[in-house]
């Protein structure tokens, strides 16, 4: 009978409800704070569209996936029956190195030990974190770690999922990346994009998510589109014709250093160029900084103020599916689940199918 580790993780470190709190200890003359307005991050998870609650979600599985392929259970432990929970303490420092890793708690027979091994990993390999944020500044944070050491019989799932009889990986080394880099990649978008005619009458602005299959060969295949700004068919056409000019701009994904085939994210960004449509056009990057500006008051604990800012961008783009989205998950958490289903709703009549479909009808019981 083969054992093998199932390890829980889960993260002490809570957002601020106050930003003027703050840890005074201080190592190496530099001050390190317990908590912070935006908590450090495990690398892999800064792209795509996401709150900072997802991104922080998804940090999370990252690195709970890391430690998980790297710590064995000790023979010693396995032997005696031990199990339980190491406590593990390290620092994310201002420049997103680990620093300072220690065992708070141990349960003996190498569990400790083992668990502080693989925190260690992430200093030999270099992984540099999302620093922490307090007053718009990289900090220094303290984070803490619990592991649980549970025996038990079971079998991983594999690092990929089969579509169309492709393996597409889930578990990655190193991410997909546009030759040239992200700022390559901006300016590959803008300047192949083509604003459709069809919507210069009404001045139409807004984005469109796709999630391309990005092949071990470098070649492309479009897997989903989400219009998030209710553009149409001949904007989605544009975006259907773009894909296909990407091929052989991609370094693809790899795994236990392969190439393989994964899923990357791109947004394209739809602006009118006529010069009637320019007052809109100001008018829609006022209220998207605006948004960007709710959502940041929503991360630091004042959901009402963030509503109240969405409230008028919406009025301005209320066919906005990004936003609507953004202010139902800001009334879910202010528990208020009939305004959240109203919006959910409005996104289900403009989407196809939402990503989030499987949670209206719960949310919209209440």
């Amino acid at each position: 009978m083969r054992f093998i580790l199932l390890i829980f993780i889960t993260l002490s470190l809570t957002h601020s409800q106050n930003i003027f709190a703050q840890d005074t200890e201080s190592q190496t003359a530099e001050k390190i704070y317990s908590v912070v307005e935006e908590i450090p991050r495990f690398p892999g998870c800064e792209s795509g569209i996401m709150t900072v609650e997802e991104r922080n979600q998804c940090a999370e599985k990252s690195m709970l996936n890391f430690i998980y392929s790297t710590i064995a259970y000790p023979d010693s432990a396995r032997a005696h029956g031990t199990e339980g929970r190491v406590v593990l303490q390290f620092v994310v420092t201002k420049n997103g190195r680990v620093s300072d890793p220690r065992i708070l708690k141990d349960i003996g027979d190498g569990c400790g030990d083992e668990a502080l091994r693989a925190l260690k990993l992430m200093q030999e390999k270099n992984i540099i974190w999302k620093p922490g944020i307090k007053d718009g500044q990289q900090v220094s944070v303290k984070y803490t770690l619990p592991v649980k050491f549970k025996i038990k019989e079971y079998t991983p799932p594999p690092p990929y999922t089969i579509f169309q009889g492709d393996s597409i990986y889930l578990e990655l080394e190193t991410g997909v990346e546009f030759k040239g880099g992200n700022d390559a990649l901006k300016i590959f978008l803008a300047t192949e994009t083509m604003y459709p005619n069809s919507g210069l009458d009404s001045c139409l602005i807004g984005s469109i998510k796709s999630d391309l299959i990005v092949k071990k060969d470098g070649s492309v295949q479009l897997l989903e589109t989400v219009d998030y700004s209710n553009l149409g068919t001949d904007f989605l056409f544009e975006v259907i014709k773009l894909i296909p000019k990407t091929e052989d701009k991609w370094i693809p994904a790899t795994y236990e250093g392969t190439q393989v085939t994964s899923v990357y994210p791109i947004r394209v960004e739809f602006r009118p160029t006529s010069a009637s449509c320019k007052a809109k056009l100001d008018e829609y990057e006022t209220n998207l900084a605006e948004v960007e500006k709710g959502i940041s008051m929503h991360d630091e604990g004042k959901s009402e103020e963030g509503i109240a800012i969405m409230d008028k961008a919406i009025e301005f783009s209320p066919n906005n599916t990004e936003w609507l989205y953004f202010r139902g998950v800001m009334n879910l958490n202010l528990q208020n689940n009939e305004l959240a289903c109203e919006d959910f709703q409005k996104i289900r009549s403009i989407l196809i199918y939402p990503w989030y479909e499987k949670w209206i009808d719960v949310i919209c019981a209440f």
